[in-house]
């Protein structure tokens, strides 16, 4: 079982501040295989953990778009990122998944947190 952090922001633009919003939450959940998010329009999009690899997990995801490293610092949405991918995401990393939206969406950054190790008081 693995732990990821998730940082889920909803949010929707137009052309003027008080046409934005924005909503912010953070959890955390142990996974074994799927994990189900929910967006702010109440669709479910699937991230499967395919298993362990190398200093990571190999997940993944069908239907949302995918930052990491510099591209976090990037604003936008790629729109022709959305489709079927897998990658390693390294313990401590941090990835960006996004809806695939243009006037209203769900940002959620994921970290796979350090598995602790095993106490003797277990």
């Amino acid at each position: 079982m693995w732990t990821i952090r998730i940082e889920r922001q909803y949010w929707s633009g137009g052309p003027t501040a008080a046409d934005c919003s924005l909503i912010k939450e953070i959890e955390h959940r142990d996974v074994t295989e799927n994990l189900l998010l929910v967006d702010g329009l109440g669709r479910t999009h699937q991230l499967r953990i395919l298993g362990p690899a190398g200093t990571g997990l190999r997940i993944a995801v069908e239907d949302l778009s995918v930052k990491r490293g510099a591209q976090l610092q990037s604003k936008g949405i790629d729109l022709t990122g959305c489709r079927p991918q897998e990658l390693v995401v390294d313990f401590g990393e941090t990835i960006e998944l996004n809806t695939c939206t243009m006037d209203a969406g769900t940002r959620y950054r994921i970290t796979v947190e350090l598995p602790l190790p095993a106490s003797f008081c277990d």
